[in-house]
């Protein structure tokens, strides 16, 4: 497959649009010159553009209209200073006149919010955003540009760190000191106790929506029981005291959502959830610590895709002869059988869409075999967490391979490969 960079180099008029995109790029959210340490001089020299995509990114978590708020702070603090008040005792935007009538004034407070606002959500920080300051502070040419986009996105767009132009076509990044000192206090032992409660009910979280889709506090509370194994009672009960607070805030991360008194995947609707809960019953999986230590893994879907998820991409990538597109097919049929309750018809059917096909008979048996272990053995959410085999709901009849080998049919009569026992029109390949 050819490189799109290939692509747009053999194409006179993509090229040239895309030098033109780069060059507005580079105006808008890249400083020209030497990197700037503080933050206020970093805010002197970025774009208008820029400025305004910080003010506006800033405030818009505050209530109140940014500019009506300093109006207000300007107010407040001629006051204080009528009353021998020191305007600099309020934090945040307070500390600095917030008239906001020029750019040099609102250049002070949104460096003052910036870091106001920093300091308030670091126990929030999730390890991926603080990898992002890592990855600004090291990145080089070599860099993923996915996740060059993600440090604009998440950290130049915040004012948080800034791009800077070396020399024609590479910028390196500059986190200000400031920024620096105030994640420095993640080390403190008030707030890296306070950090380690959040991010021990994030991961509930994380794993109670990647077990259940669907699920209510009782199970986060059976989760955060089995993550506390081992340690004082206390531990839990600080978890449980806290869950309700800091589930609000985690909101924002988009790893669940709420509808009403249940929490649920992101991106999955209220109607789906409340009938994969009324399907689950009462039934739901409550791990331990032994199974648990599987969902503690960076990648919590790495419980499933193990031993035979491996063995699926290997066969499709001898097949397809990509990588990528290997994955995608074995990420396909993972998630639909976890999240959709897949049948193997389901399965079949979507194989035989994507026009799946073996030329060695070897790398098809081994493919189906494996494929339909995930099938018995993903958790499921409409199951409430448990795997067809745990429930006792087994494919039943002699396992039989005949998927697409070469440019072979599956002919109506012929023994359904999903290993059912019936005849393949009356099983998988039923229209």
């Amino acid at each position: 497959m050819q490189n799109v960079m290939e692509i747009i180099n053999d194409n006179p008029k993509l090229r040239e649009a895309y030098d033109e995109l780069e060059k507005k790029f580079v105006s808008r959210l890249v400083i020209q010159g030497k990197p700037d340490k503080k933050l206020e001089d970093a805010l002197h020299k970025v774009s208008d553009e820029l400025f305004e995509a910080i003010w506006n990114k800033t405030f818009e978590r505050h209530d109140e209209d940014p500019d009506n708020q300093a109006d207000q702070i300007d107010r407040r603090d001629k006051s204080d200073s009528d009353e021998g008040v020191n305007p600099d005792d309020h934090g945040g935007i307070g500390e600095v006149d917030g008239a906001a009538k020029s750019r040099a004034d609102r250049e002070k407070i949104l460096a003052g919010q910036i870091l106001a606002d920093l300091e308030t959500a670091l126990p929030f920080l999730s390890p991926h955003e603080l990898d992002l300051f890592s990855l600004a502070t090291y990145c080089s040419d070599a860099t993923d540009p996915g996740s060059l986009s993600e440090v604009f996105e998440e950290l130049v767009m915040r004012g948080l760190c800034f791009a800077y132009s070396v020399d024609s076509g590479s910028f390196v990044f500059e986190v200000p000191e400031e920024v620096v000192n105030v994640l420095q206090k993640l080390k403190t032992p008030e707030v890296e106790a306070e950090y380690a409660l959040v991010c021990t009910i994030r991961r509930a979280h994380e794993i109670c929506a990647a077990l259940y889709g669907v699920y209510r506090s009782e199970y986060l509370v059976e989760v955060l029981k089995a993550m506390s194994e081992g340690h004082e009672d206390e531990d839990y009960k600080v978890f449980t005291d806290h869950l309700a607070e800091i589930s609000e805030v985690l909101l924002d991360e988009r790893i669940f959502e709420t509808h009403g008194e249940i929490y649920v995947s992101h991106g999955l609707d209220e109607e789906a959830a409340r009938a994969i809960l009324e399907k689950r019953g009462d039934d739901w999986f409550r791990p331990n610590e032994e199974s648990l230590a599987s969902f503690l893994r960076p990648d919590i879907d790495g419980y499933w895709r193990d031993d035979d998820y491996d063995v699926m991409v290997r066969a499709l990538n001898v097949e397809l002869k990509d990588m990528n597109d290997a994955r995608f097919l074995a990420d396909e049929i993972f998630t639909s059988f976890r999240e959709k309750d897949w049948s193997m018809s389901d399965c079949m059917n979507y194989l035989k869409k994507e026009d799946v096909g073996f030329i060695s008979r070897e790398q098809g048996e081994r493919f189906m075999r494996a494929m339909i272990s995930m099938y018995r053995n993903a958790r499921r959410w409409v199951l409430g967490g448990f795997s067809r085999a745990e429930k006792g709901i087994e494919v039943t009849g002699q396992l039989v391979v005949d998927i697409a080998v070469g440019n072979a049919k599956i002919y109506p009569n012929d023994p359904c490969p999903c290993g059912s026992g019936k005849k393949y029109k009356k099983c998988c390949g039923r229209k």
